[in-house]
C-alpha cells in the first residue's frame, strides 16, 4: 500500500502503448535491408557484412555502431520476413542485434474525406455572434506587460543582449498597440497586415461583447510581452517543406532540415498534380509564417526558426523514422509530427527499435540535456472507433499528444477518445465550421487545413513561445506546464469531464483541456524545474487459462509502496506516469475491453471493444492517484494468458511549488 502522503500527483491517468507492437503485422512487405548493431566500428561491420554475403551501405545516421546492410541475392521486397537470415547475423559474436526492415504504413492526420466534396468555395465563416454556451470559469491573465518584462529580465540577467531584447519587446508592443490589459477585439483585426490574418479565428479575440467567453488560444497577450518564438528551433517531420515559400523562407533553418527519402539536405516536397505532399508545408506555416509581410497568415511563433524533415513521401521503415526523429537533436527544440499508424480501428502499433531509441536520445541529450519536445497529433480515426491509446507514438512517455476542438468548442467527428491525449488545440469541425489558415504549395495559401494534423503544429508553436520565455524548461517541465495551464472552461459543454484526485479537470476527448498560451507562458517564466525522474519497477502478475463469461469483469490488482526506502532513482513519491505492459491472448479479435481504475475510483478506458485489435498490447498510464487497480471486462469467451508487469515513473520530491 502507498503511504498516505503519496496523494499529490500532477497528471491524469493516461493509457499508453509501448514498444511491443512495432508494426510487423501491418507491414505491406519486408525488404532486403537489415539494420545491424556491431561492436568494433565500421571496419568490423564491413567484415561481418562480407562474411555473411551482405553489401555494406555504411552507418545509419544518428546511431552509434549501427549499420545498414543489404542482402543483394534476396528479393528487394517480400511478403514474409526472413528470420533465418536475421538469426545467422546475430550468431556472430560481434553483432549486438540485427533487424530486417519492413514498410510501415503511415497516415497523415488531415481529415479523412467522408464529408460532402469540396466545391472550391471557401468555407463558411461562422457569424461572430453565434450563441455559445460556456462555463463562466476563466483563467487569470498576466497582470501587466511591465511585470512580465521585469520577470524575464530577472531570469535572464542584465546583460547587454537581454537589454536589446527588452528594447525589441517594447518596440513590438508599441507596433501592436498593446495595452497593459491586453488586446481588445476591435484591435485584433488590425494587428497584422497578412492577407489571411482575419481568417485566423483561433489566434484572436472575435467576440462582439466582452462579457462572452474568450474562445481562442490566447497568443496575443504573449505577443504584447514581446514573446514571439525568437531563438527557438522547430522541425516538422512530414512529407517535405517548401523552404522557398515567401512566408517561410525568412524563418527557414537549413541546419535542422533533411530529406530522409532521398538522403540529401533539401527538404523540399515532390510536386505532383494532386498536391499530395502539401501536408508538411501546411504544418510548418502554422508554426512560423512570417508576420506583417502581406502574405498568407501569421505563425503562432512567427519569429521561431523552422525546419523540415522529408519522410512520408513513399515507403517508410524503422531506419528512416529513427533518422527523422533524431535529426539534429542537439539543435532542435521541438519536433512536430502530424502522422502515425493507420487510424482504421484495427491497428495497434508503436515505434520500432530505432525510432524509440531516437526519441529516448532526444529527451535525454537534446537541448543540452534538457530534452527535445515531441508534439504529436492524436489521430483522426473517430469514425472507425479508433482508440489513440493503441498508437505507440501518441502514447509514448516522450511525446505530448494533442487533440482537436472545433471553432464552436465541440469534439470533432473525426476525434479519437483516449487517455493519452494531453491537451487540445483548435482545428476543423463540422463541414460548415472554419478550418485553419496556413501556407500551401507553390507559394500559395490555404484556409482549409484540417484534422489533428492542424492542431499539433499550433501546440508546437505555443510551446515555442514558452521556451523563449524560459529556455531552461525540460521536456518533463513542459508536460507539467501543459497540464497545469490548459483550460477546461471553453470545452466544458462536452460530455466526459471529471475532476481527478489531483484536482484537475480531465476528459479523454481533450486531455487537460484547451491550450492557453498566455497562461502557459506566464507559468513558464517562473517555473521551478521538476526533480529528476525516478522509476520503480513492480513485478508482474501472470494468470493462466482463465475462462471468462461474455461481459464479465476480471480485476487485476496492484499494490506498491513506490519503492520507498530505495535509492533516489527508484523511489517514487509523486507519480507522473504508470506503464503497464499487458499481454492477453484471447480467441476473438475485437472482443477485449480494458479499464484502468485508481484507488480513488477514477476509471478510464484503456482499450475499447470497437477496436479490432491484435492479440496482445502494451499499455502505460499517466497517473493521477498513487495506486493502480486494473479491470478487464472481456466481451469474448476466454483468455488463455495475461501478464501485467508495470513501472511507476515520477519523482521522489514534490514536482511544483504550490501544487498538491
Amino acid at each position: 500500500m502507498w503511504p498516505g502522503v503519496l496523494c499529490g500527483v500532477l497528471l491524469l491517468l493516461t493509457g499508453r502503448v509501448l514498444e511491443a507492437h512495432r508494426g510487423q503485422e501491418a507491414a505491406t512487405h519486408f525488404t532486403n535491408e537489415w539494420a545491424v548493431r556491431v561492436e568494433g566500428g565500421p571496419r568490423v561491420a564491413r567484415l561481418v557484412a562480407a562474411r555473411m554475403g551482405y553489401s555494406f551501405k555504411g552507418p545509419i545516421i544518428g546511431f552509434s555502431n549501427t549499420y545498414l546492410m543489404v542482402k543483394a541475392d534476396s528479393p528487394r521486397t517480400h511478403k514474409r520476413a526472413n528470420p533465418h537470415l536475421t538469426e545467422r547475423l546475430v550468431q556472430d559474436d560481434r553483432v549486438v542485434w540485427a533487424e530486417q526492415q519492413f514498410t510501415k504504413p503511415r497516415q497523415k492526420r488531415d481529415f479523412i474525406q467522408v464529408l460532402p466534396p469540396d466545391d472550391g468555395s471557401p468555407p463558411r465563416a461562422a457569424a461572430s455572434a453565434v450563441p455559445r454556451r460556456r462555463s463562466q470559469l476563466r483563467r487569470r491573465y498576466a497582470a501587466s506587460e511591465s511585470a512580465a518584462a521585469a520577470e524575464a529580465s530577472a531570469a535572464g540577467g542584465a546583460t547587454s543582449r537581454r537589454e536589446d531584447e527588452l528594447n525589441a519587446t517594447a518596440a513590438l508592443a508599441g507596433r501592436l498597440g498593446c495595452a497593459a490589459a491586453g488586446v481588445t477585439p476591435a484591435q485584433s483585426a488590425r494587428l497584422f497586415n497578412d492577407e489571411l490574418w482575419p481568417r485566423q479565428w483561433y489566434l484572436m479575440d472575435t467576440r462582439t461583447r466582452l462579457d462572452l467567453p474568450k474562445l481562442d488560444l490566447h497568443v496575443l497577450p504573449v505577443y504584447c510581452r514581446g514573446i514571439t518564438g525568437r531563438g527557438v528551433r522547430v522541425t516538422v517531420l512530414d512529407d517535405g517543406m517548401e523552404k522557398d515559400h515567401e512566408d517561410l523562407r525568412d524563418n527557414y533553418d537549413p541546419d535542422i532540415s533533411y530529406d530522409v527519402d532521398d538522403g540529401d539536405l533539401d527538404p523540399s516536397p515532390r510536386y505532383d498534380p494532386s498536391t499530395s505532399n502539401a501536408h508538411g508545408t501546411r504544418c510548418a506555416g502554422e508554426i512560423a509564417m512570417k508576420a506583417n509581410n502581406r502574405k498568407c497568415g501569421v505563425g503562432v511563433a512567427f519569429n521561431a526558426r523552422i525546419g523540415g524533415v522529408r519522410l512520408l513521401d513513399g515507403e517508410v521503415n524503422d531506419r528512416m523514422e529513427g533518422t527523422a526523429l533524431g535529426w539534429a537533436h542537439h539543435l532542435v527544440d521541438i519536433y512536430s509530427a502530424s502522422w502515425g499508424p493507420n487510424d482504421d480501428g484495427k491497428t495497434v502499433e508503436g515505434p520500432g527499435r530505432l525510432a524509440l531509441e531516437a526519441m529516448k536520445r532526444g529527451v535525454t541529450e537534446g537541448r543540452g540535456g534538457k530534452g527535445s519536445i515531441y508534439v504529436w497529433a492524436s489521430g483522426n480515426g473517430g469514425t472507425f472507433g479508433d482508440n489513440c491509446n493503441c498508437d505507440g507514438y501518441v502514447n509514448a512517455v516522450y511525446t505530448l499528444a494533442i487533440g482537436s476542438a472545433s471553432e464552436r468548442g465541440h469534439f470533432p467527428w473525426y476525434g479519437e477518445r483516449c487517455a493519452s491525449t494531453m491537451a487540445t488545440a483548435y482545428s476543423s469541425g463540422a463541414y460548415w465550421d472554419q478550418m485553419i489558415a496556413t501556407t500551401d504549395l507553390r507559394n500559395s495559401c490555404t484556409i482549409r487545413h484540417t484534422g489533428t494534423s492542424a492542431a499539433a503544429p499550433l501546440a508546437a508553436g505555443i510551446i515555442a513561445l514558452a521556451l523563449e520565455a524560459n529556455p531552461a524548461l525540460t521536456w518533463r517541465d513542459v508536460q507539467h506546464l501543459v497540464a497545469s495551464s490548459s483550460e477546461y472552461a471553453p470545452l466544458a459543454d462536452n460530455p466526459g469531464w471529471r475532476q481527478n484526485a489531483a484536482g484537475f479537470w480531465v476528459n479523454t476527448r481533450f486531455g487537460f483541456g484547451l491550450l492557453n498560451a498566455d497562461e502557459l507562458v506566464h507559468q513558464a517564466q517562473d517555473w521551478v524545474t521538476v526533480p529528476d525522474k525516478a522509476v520503480c519497477v513492480v513485478d508482474g502478475i501472470t494468470s493462466q487459462n482463465a475462462s471468462f463469461v461474455r461481459g464479465e469483469r476480471i480485476a487485476v490488482l496492484f499494490a506498491s509502496d513506490g519503492c520507498g526506502g530505495g535509492p533516489p532513482e527508484q523511489a517514487v513519491n509523486f507519480l507522473e506516469h504508470v506503464e503497464v505492459s499487458a499481454n492477453v491472448e484471447y480467441p476473438v479479435r475485437g472482443a477485449l475491453e480494458m479499464y484502468l481504475t485508481s484507488p480513488a475510483g477514477e476509471e478510464i478506458i484503456a482499450m475499447t471493444d470497437q477496436l479490432n485489435s491484435p492479440l496482445s498490447l502494451s499499455l502505460s498510464l499517466f497517473a493521477g492517484p498513487s495506486r493502480l487497480g486494473t479491470a478487464l471486462p472481456l466481451s469474448g469467451a476466454a483468455a488463455a494468458r495475461s501478464d501485467f508487469p508495470r513501472r511507476l515513473i515520477g519523482t521522489v520530491a514534490t514536482s511544483r511549488r504550490g501544487l498538491p
